[in-house]
């Protein structure tokens, strides 16, 4: 039978660095410079100030002796994903070496594990990226690669003969267990599951047996739900020794429960193997049962139409954590979407952790899955391969799963060949054949090509391109880069206020009422806001993006209630603080039909919803113009705003009721701040800890006054202590962020059960405690020299923007088309050449000499461009000297996008036109980055 090793990702020796393949490998504990940490682990702690992942090589082991309960079985390592890179070693010898930072994989280590005695298992983690592989070395990717072992590590054991892992057999559609709806009977409520089971007989004679398939579904009951047998399967299989194949088992269900966005339901399936006298492997899943279809018009669930659906763009990092967040903060990430009324998520730009996708099974939420890139192709061999490789594993792992709904096949935004991009196409529909598999791209090969949605970013022109094609389209980004590129108005920080955030919800109501109206004209079937979280953006940013509905913390700011306000669950929310720095025009977010606003126990009246609003904020997208100052109406969503004006401010309480039907049907009250007079503790959850030093919750200290309102404070210091079965993870000293301040505790091995957190305000004479309950596993103490987290300081060398609104200089400029427009970082803003023919070229002088790593240019529309870049030491001097760093004159890829890995030191960087003249337009571009370090 199948057996596991349980808390394997405990008291893992760590070394941030590079050392000799004997020292990784080696059984000694006092090397200097290693520290012991748990899986998974993050390389850095993460802070929204020092986000900058650490690129560069780690090292982990570990010493362990195998289980009895292992030997003469075949015995497996799964880790669920590595940053970037890694090659695996036991007892010093290399068994693995797996490329892509996102996806899973198997190591077989039968032959070479040591009974009796102890073995040690190392991992020589590389961070870096690579030309070979998504998302490439490009100093200018979107998000940063936070590294380490940062998702769980599995050790477990089948008999000889087994139920195949599908990430270990490299099977066409194949390997493990591959479940699909074979037929669904809407009217008579019964369906037709199909199994299909990959067997591997390992031994050395023939095994014969049978397959036996049993599905359980739950029956409402108190306390807790039962689990009754719904139906059974079995067929035989006859393997030979040394042979793998299949058994196809079909089960007949009668009074289906179907899954949907408003009944999640899950059934269990369980397979297990049996030879001729008693049971060898078992295998369980969770399946649920629907059909699901894309057209022009929307997303329909078994045979319904999915309205209105308005989704968010998902990254995975977190505060503290980085990428390494437990399965229960993946759970409240999922939770908190669900709870903004939001159903659609698109896994930009990467697949994400198998949790992820059993919360949003559970909670029911539909997902577009991605494979890893963004913005760079690598037209090679090696790239080519890996890239579809890893689409093949990503469907082979995740097919199971009702919440996803299509595969996304492309490298986001990148200049991919329509070759490749019909290869991925076609490996996706290999992978998962019939009706139910649909690819998604952001490039158009066409009708009859790929794909089968096509995405459309808002900045890209998707009011345009949508009316262009009949495929369903998506809106794959919206709100945030087509309102100011680096510079969006969508940016806010929570700590920065009412103003602040009111700006973001102008675009969020703009965009999403457009976006409405597509839907309703059937030019759309979704759209995905960019995105969800304040997150880690790409290297030449100065701090996190933070157009999130939540920030880092995963705190909601105002925009996350404009959604969840279109939501059923009734709800009232005052978008407004009261304070004497708040706007005197109150926003309030409602699905009421009626609010009433009251200022200190008076009524200042009663109103039914906005009918319009009016932005100053400038939009950019291709195709189109907007006006900066403009009105909006509300007209297509089914919930806006109540707006209420006040003459002036007052201190005290605002306070909101909403009614439904001439009825009262909830309230939301906001109080002035006064000054801070206590500490309160909330949790992201409230669950008892688990004692294992890897379970983690997101622990909230508020500044309240004696209202017990938030006082939102910024930048106040609290020195956090932990007394008990708990620790600390992170520095000592945390800062609040609009009166609260975040941290994370992990419960640890022994104590009394409970752990008391005390925290004591820097500034002021304030401090407060919590206890936190922690369930004890009766593991060992951990080890000395234990590491919680990484050195906030020990960063990589960031490399930054080094063109960004610098000098530049350029042949000639069409008119209102200047130099400087060509690296400004607005969107809006572009750089044209007066003439479309070859040679001309722009210029910019980044103000010293520096090492020069890429360039990334963001050209008009999609073109193969022909170009050369250069650099120069000193572009002014009587001679300059120039050196070709990129050469592509032959080039004949469109582009809309461009990457290029170029290495030499200079401090002008040239740009200059060579053939393949646009026949329309002059040679123009806006955000023209150049990556690199400053030299001394």
């Amino acid at each position: 039978m199948r057996t596991e090793q349980q808390n394997f990702g405990i008291d893992w020796k760590y070394y941030r660095g590079d050392v000799k393949v004997a020292e990784g490998c080696g059984v000694g504990s006092e090397e200097d410079g290693w520290s012991y940490v748990n899986i998974p682990h993050c390389t850095r702690y993460i802070t929204p100030d020092k986000f900058h992942a650490y690129e560069g090589v780690s090292w982990y082991k570990k010493s362990f002796v195998p289980m009895e309960e292992f030997r003469n079985k075949r015995v497996f390592l799964q880790f669920d994903a590595i940053m970037q890179s890694a090659t695996v070693y036991l007892n010093g010898k290399e068994l693995k070496h797996h490329v892509g930072g996102y996806m899973g994989f198997v190591v077989d280590l039968t032959e070479y594990l040591e009974f009796d005695k102890e073995n040690v298992l190392a991992v020589r983690s590389d961070s870096n990226g690579s030309p070979d592989f998504a998302p490439t070395a490009n100093k200018g990717i979107d998000f940063q690669y936070h590294g380490g072992i940062y998702r769980p590590v599995h050790l477990y054991a089948t008999d000889e003969v087994y139920i195949t892992n599908e990430l270990a057999e490299d099977e066409v559609a194949g390997g493990g267990v591959f479940v699909t709806n074979k037929q669904i009977d809407f009217y008579g409520k019964k369906a037709e599951v199909l199994l299909r089971v990959h067997v591997r007989n390992s031994g050395n004679k023939s095994f014969c047996g049978k397959v036996i398939a049993e599905i359980t579904g739950k029956q409402k009951k108190e306390p807790l739900p039962e689990l009754l047998s719904i139906a059974v399967a079995q067929s035989s299989v006859l393997l030979e020794a040394g042979t793998a194949g299949y058994v196809e088992l079909q089960v007949s269900l009668a009074d289906v429960k179907l899954w949907s966005l408003e009944n999640p339901y899950l059934y269990n399936i369980t397979v297990k193997l049996y030879d001729e006298e008693e049971q060898k492997d078992e295998v369980s899943l969770r399946y649920g049962i629907r059909t699901i279809e894309w057209q022009k018009e929307g997303l329909f669930i078994n045979g319904k139409k999915q309205k209105s659906l308005h989704g968010v763009n998902y990254h995975q990092d977190i505060f503290g954590l980085g990428n390494a967040m437990t399965k229960e903060a993946i759970y409240e990430d999922v939770r908190l979407i669900k709870n903004a009324g939001i159903r659609f998520i698109r896994c930009s730009h990467y697949p994400h952790s198998p949790y992820f996708y059993e919360a949003c099974d559970e909670m029911g939420l539909v997902c577009l899955n991605s494979i890893t890139g963004w913005q760079v192709y690598v037209d090679s061999e090696k790239f080519k391969f890996n890239t579809i490789f890893e689409l093949r594993q990503l469907i082979r792992r995740d097919r199971n799963h009702p919440c996803v709904v299509a595969w996304e096949s492309s490298i986001n935004e990148a200049g991919f060949t329509h070759e490749w991009g019909q290869a991925a196409h076609d490996a996706a529909h290999e992978e998962y054949p019939g009706e139910s598999c649909y690819t998604a791209a952001w490039r158009n090969g066409g009708d009859g090509a790929y794909p089968d949605i096509y995405l459309c970013a808002a900045q890209h022109g998707s009011k345009v391109y949508a009316k262009q094609t009949k495929k369903p389209v998506i809106i794959s980004e919206y709100g945030d880069w087509n309102f100011g590129g680096t510079k969006s108005t969508s940016r806010q920080e929570r700590g920065d206020g009412d103003n602040a955030m009111l700006l973001h919800c102008n675009n969020l109501e703009e965009s999403y009422v457009d976006n409405e109206k597509q839907m309703a004209a059937e030019e759309v079937a979704a759209d995905a806001y960019w995105d969800f979280t304040d997150y880690s953006p790409f290297s030449s940013e100065p701090t996190v993006i933070k157009c999130g509905l939540v920030d880092m913390y995963r705190i909601p700011k105002h925009g996350y209630y404009f959604y969840k306000s279109q939501d059923k669950d009734v709800m009232v929310y005052i978008a407004n603080t009261w304070t004497k720095d708040s706007p005197k025009e109150i926003r309030i977010y409602s699905n009421c039909s009626e609010v009433e606003l009251f200022l200190n126990g008076i009524s200042v009246g009663r109103k039914t919803p906005s009918v319009y609003n009016h932005t100053d904020n400038p939009r950019q997208e291709s195709g189109l113009g907007y006006e900066d100052s403009r009105d909006y109406g509300y007209e297509p969503i089914i919930h806006p705003p109540f707006f209420f004006k006040l003459d002036k401010f007052e201190p005290g309480e605002l306070k909101a009721v909403g009614y439904i039907n001439g009825k009262k049907a909830t309230e939301h009250t906001v109080r002035t701040p006064k000054e801070p007079v206590a500490i309160r503790f909330r949790r992201a959850d409230n669950r008892v800890l688990t004692g294992d030093g890897v379970d983690a919750t997101l622990v909230y200290a508020e500044l309240i006054d004696d209202n017990t309102t938030v006082v939102p404070l910024n930048d106040v210091r609290l020195n956090v202590a932990i007394e008990g079965s708990a620790s600390l993870v992170g520095p000592t000293e945390v800062t609040t962020v609009g009166g609260i301040a975040s941290f994370w505790i992990r419960g640890s091995r022994l104590g009394t059960g409970m752990a008391q957190i005390v925290v004591k305000s820097v500034d002021m004479a304030l401090e407060g405690r919590f206890k936190i309950s922690v369930k004890s596993l009766e593991l060992p103490k951990e080890p000395e020299k234990f590491s919680w987290w990484e050195d906030v300081e020990r960063a990589k060398i960031v490399v930054t923007d080094i063109a960004r609104e610098k000098p530049a200089y350029a042949s000639s400029c069409a008119a209102d088309c200047t130099a400087e427009f060509g690296n400004s970082g607005n969107p809006g803003l572009w750089w044209k050449a007066a003439k479309n023919t070859a040679g001309e070229w722009w210029m910019v002088d980044t103000g010293a000499l520096h090492q020069l790593s890429s360039v990334n240019i963001v050209w008009p529309k999609e073109h193969a461009y022909q170009y050369i870049i250069e650099s120069s030491r000193d572009a002014f001097a009587e001679n300059p000297e120039w050196t070709i760093l990129m050469g592509k004159s032959d080039n004949v890829i469109p582009s809309i996008n461009t990457n290029d890995e170029i290495n030499n030191v200079g401090r002008y960087v040239r740009i200059t036109l060579t053939g393949n003249v646009d026949d329309e337009n002059p040679v123009s571009f806006n955000m023209f980055s150049v990556y690199g370090n400053v030299l001394g």
